[in-house]
């Protein structure tokens, strides 16, 4: 089996969406750390979606290995404009678009959506997190 090149399907993924979004690619892992990418990311950026690798399993049984990726839509907080947040509810459903829910191919990987959900971690911003399975099988 090909060792499994995460980088070059986070490569791929940073691709597809930076004709539509400002992409950012992290290696945050915790909530401290996700704090200060939202803080390091200028305001005239937003939106804009980060790419966080979360894990990658082996299964050895089906000969595959699966890694799980998440894209973090982030953009300002406002409190009183139901356009600004219908706008972040578009914009999810755009990025939610580019990966079906019965998968896609992107380069070597197998894309399939786990799972969306809304995180913040700091009151001026609203972020919805789109997580996706990435396998590539033995060949």
């Amino acid at each position: 089996m090909a060792a499994f090149r995460i980088d070059a399907t986070i490569s791929a993924i940073e691709g597809l969406l930076s004709s539509q979004y400002k992409v950012r690619i992290s290696a945050m892992q915790s909530g401290v750390q996700f704090l200060a990418e939202l803080k390091a990311i200028s305001p005239d950026a937003l939106p804009c979606v980060i790419i966080v690798f979360d894990g990658l399993d082996f299964n050895p049984e089906t000969v595959c290995a699966e890694a799980r990726i998440s894209l973090v839509l982030v953009d300002r907080f406002r409190a009183d404009s139901d356009d600004r947040a219908k706008k972040l509810y578009e914009q999810a459903a755009d990025l939610m678009a580019y990966f079906p829910l019965l998968g896609r191919e992107i380069g070597e990987a197998f894309i399939t959506p786990e799972d969306v959900r809304a995180v913040s971690v700091d009151p001026m911003y609203a972020a919805i997190v789109l997580g996706l399975r990435v396998q590539q099988r033995s060949r």
